[in-house]
């Protein structure tokens, strides 16, 4: 309670501001609150600064690591809650985050234009309001949902549980796709993404490489360590006898945890900058309950989830839908796994991830940054 109190006489505070003029020429990028300069905000920017590079662009960024991508573009940076950040927040035409802005930033809803792009596609777990439903939350996502402008949706699926999760009307959903998977649809760019990934992390062209990306435990409030009870040996042999191929098998954790038992993989890519990247190059991907399930089933390549904690992570957080509509075998064990890698039959496997495209209602086609630049340029042109 005191926190929304606080939150509240901050957002009164602020207003005062609104006597600054709003910037129609400046576009404002937040990624994870800054921890990066990463996922859709990132491809809306290279699509961006490349048919408008005369705009003025500003990135939220925390650290060198996170300005790297930045490097040869005409950017100002940021970091999270300065005095610098907030007078963008207050003055920016356009405004693209991934994650909400905070509460506490009262936009100016008929001059500025506020982007949630979101973070992952489909309606897989839950979050915000359906997750925890306090009076805190409740009150956090109404302010948010009133200074939001517009929000992308990955499929009519995400946009009927979001509408009820983050309080933003149905009318304010974007039906275009995600804008990181617009890469999924350029083939050539996916086998030059695939080469080039390869020969930054030193893995050989012939090598069948297994990306093991699990989502993170806890809450979205209170995160745990992430405890790993993959069979790394067990996954290769399986893996090896049914490609026939050297196996390479890698760790990418996830933002918000920390994870134990991960030296035993051949690599740990839980720092390099772009997961996007990371799903060209993989040949498989095992996963959980993470929306890079959606995004990697635009590749048409395996995808399986290893799921030993299923019944725990039902109880404790929930699903939007029930995982025998997700499209993807669910393992509840490594002997499970290991025989789903043994059987894979990859146009049984196909024909589901097309039952989940109908099922969810898939707007992804390629196009996400185009048409979410051309609202953009409508905008700042008014």
């Amino acid at each position: 309670m005191l926190k929304t109190i606080i939150k509240n006489i901050i957002r009164i505070f602020l207003h005062i501001f609104w006597i600054l003029p709003v910037k129609k020429s400046t576009v404002f990028f937040m990624s994870f609150s800054g921890d990066k300069c990463s996922c859709n905000p990132y491809y809306i920017f290279l699509q961006l600064i490349k048919q408008a590079p005369d705009l003025n662009y500003i990135w939220c960024c925390n650290s060198d690591k996170a300005k790297e991508k930045l490097k040869g573009f005409d950017v100002q940076t940021v970091r999270y809650n300065s005095f610098s950040y907030i007078m963008a927040l207050l003055t920016s035409n356009v405004l693209i985050n991934n994650s909400g802005f905070p509460s506490w930033m009262p936009f100016r809803t008929k001059k500025q234009v506020v982007i949630n792009t979101w973070h992952g596609g489909g309606a897989y777990k839950r979050v915000a309001i359906s997750e925890i439903n306090t009076r805190a939350i409740r009150n956090r996502e109404r302010l948010t949902a009133k200074g939001t402008s517009y929000f992308v949706s990955s499929c009519r699926k995400f946009t009927e549980v979001m509408t009820n999760s983050v309080l933003v009307p149905e009318n304010k959903f974007l039906s275009t796709g995600m804008p990181r998977n617009d890469i999924f649809f350029n083939k050539a760019l996916v086998t030059d993404t695939n080469k080039q990934v390869r020969k930054t992390l030193g893995l050989n062209d012939d090598d069948y490489v297994i990306l093991y990306a699990p989502t993170y435990r806890g809450s979205s409030l209170i995160h745990s360590t992430f405890d790993n009870q993959i069979d790394i040996a067990g996954i290769k042999r399986a893996a090896e006898k049914r490609y026939k191929k050297n196996v390479k098998l890698l760790f990418r954790g996830h933002i918000f945890f920390t994870a134990n038992n991960t030296q035993s993989f051949d690599m740990d890519v839980t720092s390099y900058p772009e997961m996007q990247e990371l799903l060209c190059m993989a040949d498989m991907l095992i996963t959980d309950y993470s929306s890079s399930m959606w995004d990697f089933s635009f590749t048409n390549k395996p995808c399986l989830l290893f799921c030993p904690d299923i019944e725990d992570y039902i109880k404790n957080r929930g699903f939007y839908t029930d995982p025998d509509k997700w499209g993807f075998p669910v393992c509840k064990s490594n002997q499970e796994i290991f025989e789903a890698i043994e059987q894979f039959n990859m146009d049984e496997y196909l024909k589901k991830i097309q039952e989940n495209h109908e099922y969810f209602g898939n707007y992804e086609n390629g196009s996400a940054s185009q048409s979410i630049c051309n609202l953009i340029m409508e905008k700042v042109s008014k």
